[in-house]
């Protein structure tokens, strides 16, 4: 009964605009199970209830769309670019230290993920349905809210070209409609992003 109360309560509550900035990191593998690293830079805008928030997520992976070095010498010229639009929500605890869980769908593309050699067709794809799923913490700290986010993104429509002709070890037919995940660890800042306590 509490429960309902407070889940009433919640959706009753006036809202508050949310916004929210995060720089950090992604991964995701190439086609032969090399990881890739890139910065990752994301914004959300959207409303905050107490038990809740949802909102508008942009994302971009600001990596090398793909290497043509083909020097397999470190450091690797291997590449990982993508990005996202999505439209999120989920619960959320409340307070000054809150943790939530976000869920959400949109549209994204990768536009290369590679290993370092020039002898591999890149991951890539067009634009097309794309998900994601994001664990969160808050913290309140003099009127702003800082937090770090673990999460991943599902990009759909992936697909690669055909390998190079006369190397057979690399001559794979072309593929598509492949998904790939990338994950990512933000650190995020945001005003009075929270519900009010």
């Amino acid at each position: 009964m509490a429960l309902a109360i407070a889940l009433v309560s919640s959706l009753a509550a006036p809202l508050h605009f949310a916004l929210e900035v995060g720089v950090g990191g992604a991964a995701a593998t190439d086609r032969y199970g090399g990881w890739h690293q890139a910065p990752v830079v994301a914004v959300f805008v959207g409303h905050d209830a107490p038990f809740w928030v949802a909102g508008i997520r942009a994302m971009g992976v600001l990596g090398t769309p793909d290497s043509t070095s083909g020097n397999n010498r470190p450091p690797s010229n291997g590449g990982l670019h993508a990005w996202g639009v999505f439209v999120e929500g989920g619960p959320h605890t409340a307070g000054d230290v809150m943790v939530g869980l976000r869920l959400g769908a949109g549209v994204g593309r990768v536009l290369g993920i590679q290993c370092d050699c020039s002898e591999v067709p890149a991951l890539e794809g067009g634009i097309a349905p794309a998900f994601v799923a994001t664990a969160e913490g808050r913290w309140r700290v003099a009127g702003l809210w800082i937090g770090l986010q673990l999460g991943g993104a599902l990009f759909t429509g992936v697909g690669h070209s055909a390998g190079f002709p006369g190397q057979p070890t690399f001559g794979a037919p072309a593929e598509s409609g492949l998904v790939r995940p990338v994950g990512y660890l933000l650190l995020t800042l945001g005003p009075r992003l929270a519900s009010r306590t």
